[in-house]
């Protein structure tokens, strides 16, 4: 603020920046980590295999659909400023995403089904 670092914000910024970071990767892995188990299963029939993947895929879908939509918008339009880059055209752009976000998860959900 006024050209001062301010390090109650930067700290802030780097824990919420953090969080949102460390909860895609986590989700990403563990969605991976499924996948592939889903497919080394010898006690599953292949009938249901497909039906485990297509689910999980569905469900990487839905979450993928928040992470465009919010999550990567509200990184971007936060982190940016802290660093005194100009980011008026782009939130204009973030806002229309985040605006769409509704819509854009009932679409990827009816296209799935």
């Amino acid at each position: 603020r006024d050209g001062l670092f301010n390090l109650r914000s930067a700290l802030l910024l780097l824990i919420l920046d953090l969080i949102i970071v460390s909860c895609i990767s986590l989700a990403s892995f563990f969605a991976l980590l499924t996948l592939c188990h889903i497919q080394k299963l010898d006690k599953l029939s292949s009938q249901s295999r497909v039906l485990q993947s297509k689910l999980l895929i569905t469900l990487c879908a839905q979450t993928a659909v928040p992470v465009v939509f919010v999550y990567i918008p509200y990184f971007v339009v936060l982190t940016l400023p802290f660093f005194d880059i100009d980011t008026t055209g782009i939130s204009n752009v973030f806002n229309a995403f985040i605006s769409c976000f509704a819509s854009a998860d009932a679409i990827v959900v009816i296209l799935l089904i």
